[in-house]
């Protein structure tokens, strides 16, 4: 019985720190290697882990420079309608798919703290994407509901796809 509970409580302490919002002030974030390995070690992620492929893969988008990658999980795909969303996987629909990748790109490193000291951040793609803190942190009218820090930047994991 103390074994089963021991197993339990530690399943579900390594499930939750897994599943870790966005850290407050203080607060020690996942770590990833990088962007692409951040984004594939979450099951919610896949939607755009296919959109950064069709795209040609983060190095087509990315230069050199320091960026913050902004990633909606699945359920924000599912919003768009099946014909919408496998429109927007074709093969044949690059141009969109990496418009869309630049369109959740930040110029520069960007923390959850960090973000909550401004009120816009630059795009890769030159618009300025929004950013709230009156309801927990929001980029885009989109909630960060999880941040993974990599060598490369930041991840911020949003439940909503931002406008480009």
């Amino acid at each position: 019985m103390k074994i089963r509970t021991l197993l339990f409580l530690g399943f579900t302490f390594i499930a939750g720190a897994l599943s870790l919002p966005h850290c407050s002030s203080g607060a020690k974030l996942p770590v990833a290697n990088n962007f692409l390995e951040a984004v594939q070690l979450q099951t919610n992620a896949t939607s755009f882990l296919r959109l950064i492929e069709g795209a040609g893969g983060l190095a087509n988008v990315l230069g050199k420079e320091k960026y913050t990658l902004l990633v909606p999980q699945d359920e924000a795909f599912s919003q768009l309608g099946v014909e919408q969303l496998i429109a927007l996987m074709a093969p044949d629909n690059s141009a969109k798919a990496a418009a869309i990748v630049k369109s959740h790109v930040l110029l520069g490193t960007y923390s959850p703290e960090a973000l909550t000291k401004q009120t816009t951040a630059p795009a890769l793609n030159g618009k300025a994407v929004s950013v709230s803190t009156a309801n927990g942190l929001q980029l885009g009218g989109a909630k960060v509901v999880k941040s993974v820090k990599t060598k490369e930047g930041y991840v911020h994991f949003l439940d909503g796809i931002l406008n480009d």
